[in-house]
């Protein structure tokens, strides 16, 4: 993209969030941190989105429209083409960054060469819920790793900011995967790149207090398919890597997705029954 470089390259893909868009765009205008540009990708919303984007006129968020509905990589990974940051902070369009999320994190990726991505903890809330810690990701750096190489999310996407080179070295993310593409693309890059979660909370988080089951369970299989596609990319073979509908129909991922994916499903119910944190190990 042509244009004057700036720090911070914030994206944000959305699709059918009217209600929550314009609190989204909001707390990155209200960044305390100001050397950033906000790229949002409407990917083909039938709602009142075009006429949100419509009504703002800072010259530091570009606005693209992609006509159908191509799903969040694709929009992620038009965004990613647009930006002119060294730094990518990840927005997703029904979420909100704290005003001091961006000078947190520059402050970390400019004085620590050595971190690639930068997270923090995040807040969960859902309508006038007030906001709760609910997951807390892990700080130290070798539980980060172990918990990748189990193939499990370590760090918030959310809450991330990454060095656009992970982007420019590693490639995008892979439209593959219809969920779980966050993990994909930290699977992939964890191996050269180095992770740090700040305990400061960063972002709060829209999320469902009830998940239906369906969509827990199209989460693991997804989650399943991120690790193995990972995998199989940085193998570098010349083997043709599965699809999800060819990974989905092996025998050894369905005994995964319906024993332990399950069990993993009725142990969240009962958390978020009862109401207890948990630390992610």
């Amino acid at each position: 993209m042509i244009g004057k470089p700036v720090t911070v390259s914030a994206i944000m893909p959305t699709y059918n969030a009217a209600p929550y868009l314009a609190a989204a765009i909001e707390s990155i205008r209200q960044q305390t941190y100001t050397d950033w540009e906000l790229i949002i990708i409407d990917d083909g919303s039938t709602d009142a989105t075009p006429a949100i984007l419509a009504q703002y006129r800072d010259p530091r968020i570009i606005t693209e429209r992609i006509e159908a509905n191509q799903g969040r990589g694709v929009a992620r990974n038009m965004a990613l083409q647009r930006c002119r940051g060294r730094y990518i902070a990840i927005c997703d369009s029904d979420d909100m960054s704290l005003p001091g999320r961006f000078a947190r994190q520059v402050e970390v990726l400019t004085q620590r060469p050595d971190i690639d991505v930068v997270s923090g903890q995040v807040a969960y809330f859902w309508g006038d819920e007030p906001p709760e810690t609910r997951l807390l990701y892990p700080e130290d750096p070798a539980v980060i790793q172990a918990r990748f190489a189990r193939g499990r999310m370590a760090v918030s996407h959310a809450a991330a900011m990454i060095r656009a080179t992970c982007f420019q070295r590693f490639g995008l993310y892979a439209t593959e995967c219809h969920r779980a593409q966050d993990l994909e693309f930290f699977l992939r890059i964890r191996h050269a790149c180095s992770f740090m979660t700040l305990p400061d909370r960063l972002v709060l988080y829209r999320h469902e207090r009830r998940i239906p089951f369906t969509k827990w369970l199209e989460n693991a299989w997804y989650t399943r398919y991120a690790a193995y596609h990972a995998a199989a990319g940085r193998a570098g073979s010349h083997a043709t890597i599965l699809t999800f509908q060819q990974f989905s129909q092996l025998w050894a991922t369905r005994l995964r997705v319906y024993t332990i994916d399950i069990l993993r499903f009725l142990n969240f119910q009962l958390r978020t029954y009862i109401g207890t944190q948990r630390i992610l190990r």
